[in-house]
C-alpha cells in the first residue's frame, strides 16, 4: 500500500522507495495543531448549528460537481498519454489518485500516487511515457489554475471584486506572479529549456537516477512538437477549474452567502495554491484557517467559515472514498494487460 510503511515509485524504469511513515505523521500533528487552535477560537455548537442548517440541495449540486471535473480531468491525461491509456483507465486512476491525495503529503502526491499504482498493477505501463504524461497533465493543470488567477487579479485590481477593496494593492503583484508562472510553464515545452534541462540532470549524482531523469524528459520533448494537444489540454484542464469554481459558488450559497463568479475565483485560486504545500491531512487545518481569514472580507463569522470548510472536506472525502473503493478492486483484481487507445 502507498500509504503504509514504504511505498514504490516508478521514474523510467528505475524504482524509488521511500518511507512516508514520518512525512504522514508530520501532516497529521501539523492539522491537529491548526483544528486544535481553529476551534479554540470558534463555537464548536455554533459549527454544527451551520452544517444542519445548510442547504442539501445546493451541498448535493457540489458532489454532483465532481462527475464531470474528474471525467474532463481523465480525457486530459487520456490526450497527454500518447495512446498507452483508455479512458475508462485514466478516470479509475484519476479517482484513485484522489484517494492517496487525501491521505499524502500534498496535491501533487495524488498524481505521482496514481501513477505509482497503475504502474505497479500493470507491467505494461512500466514505460517512460507514464510518468512524463503525469508531469504534463500537473504542468498544463497549474498554468490553467495560474491563468485563471491572474484574470482574477487583474479584475479584483480593477475594483471589480465587491468586498475585497482592502487588498487590491496585492491583486497586481499576484497578477504578475501568476502570469510569470503560466509563461514559465509555457518555457517548459521548448526546445531551449530542455537543452537547459539536460545540462542540470548531469549534475545529479545517482547515475540510475539520472538515467531515468533522462528518459523521462525524452518521453517529454514530443510534447513540444504537438502545440495543438497541448492547447486542448489546457482548455480542459480550464473547463475543470470553471466547474470547481461554480461549485464554490453553489457551497458558499448552501450557507446563506451569495458570491459573484470574481470572488468565488479568487477564493478557488488562493485556496487551491495553498492546498499544494504537502503540509496537512486532505488540507485539514489549512482550509480553515484560509477560510476564517477570506470569510472575514465577506462580513461573515469564522463558524460559517469552518462550516463551509468541513463541507468541502466531506465533499472531497467522498470522492476519495470511491477512489479507495477502486483502489481495494484493483489490488483484489489479477493483473491483465488492458488494450491500449487507438
Amino acid at each position: 500500500m502507498l500509504c503504509g510503511r514504504k511505498y514504490e515509485g516508478f521514474l523510467g524504469g528505475a524504482v524509488v522507495k521511500v518511507d512516508a511513515r514520518w512525512l504522514i505523521g508530520a501532516k497529521l500533528a501539523f492539522s491537529a495543531l491548526l483544528v486544535v487552535a481553529v476551534l479554540h477560537r470558534v463555537s464548536y455548537a455554533e459549527v454544527v448549528a451551520r452544517i444542519n442548517t445548510a442547504n442539501p440541495i445546493d451541498a448535493m449540486i457540489c458532489l454532483l460537481i465532481a462527475v464531470p471535473t474528474n471525467a474532463l480531468s481523465a480525457w486530459r491525461w487520456q490526450m497527454l498519454a500518447q495512446g498507452i491509456l483508455i479512458f475508462p483507465v485514466a478516470l479509475k486512476y484519476i479517482l484513485i489518485g484522489m484517494f492517496y491525495g487525501s491521505i499524502l503529503p500534498g496535491a501533487v502526491s495524488g498524481d505521482i500516487a496514481r501513477g505509482v499504482a497503475l504502474a505497479v498493477k500493470e507491467k505494461a505501463m512500466r514505460v517512460d511515457v507514464l510518468p512524463a504524461s503525469i508531469l504534463v497533465d500537473r504542468l498544463i493543470g497549474l498554468a490553467a489554475l495560474f491563468f485563471i488567477a491572474a484574470i482574477g487579479f487583474l479584475l479584483m485590481r480593477a475594483k471589480l471584486a465587491s468586498g475585497l477593496e482592502e487588498y487590491q494593492s496585492m491583486a497586481l503583484f499576484g497578477s504578475a506572479l501568476s502570469a510569470g508562472i503560466v509563461m514559465g510553464v509555457a518555457c517548459a515545452f521548448t526546445p531551449w529549456f530542455a537543452i537547459l534541462i539536460r545540462w542540470m540532470i548531469a549534475w545529479i549524482p545517482m547515475a540510475s537516477l539520472r538515467a531515468a531523469v533522462e528518459r523521462v524528459l525524452a518521453a517529454v520533448v514530443p510534447y513540444t512538437v504537438h502545440p495543438g494537444l497541448l492547447l486542448g489540454a489546457f482548455g480542459l484542464s480550464l473547463l475543470v477549474h470553471i466547474f470547481t469554481i461554480f461549485g464554490y459558488m453553489i457551497a458558499f450559497r448552501a450557507f446563506g452567502i451569495d458570491v459573484t463568479p470574481l470572488t468565488a475565483t479568487i477564493f478557488f485560486s488562493c485556496l487551491s495554491v495553498i492546498l499544494l504545500l504537502p503540509i496537512s491531512i486532505s488540507g485539514i487545518g489549512v482550509r480553515e484557517v484560509f477560510s476564517i481569514f477570506f470569510f472575514k472580507t465577506l462580513h461573515a463569522s469564522a463558524e460559517q467559515a469552518v462550516a463551509f470548510s468541513w463541507l468541502l472536506l466531506f465533499l472531497g472525502l467522498v470522492v476519495a472514498i470511491v477512489g479507495a473503493g477502486m483502489q481495494i478492486w484493483e489490488l483484489c483484481r489479477p493483473s491483465s494487460t488492458f488494450n491500449k487507445a487507438a
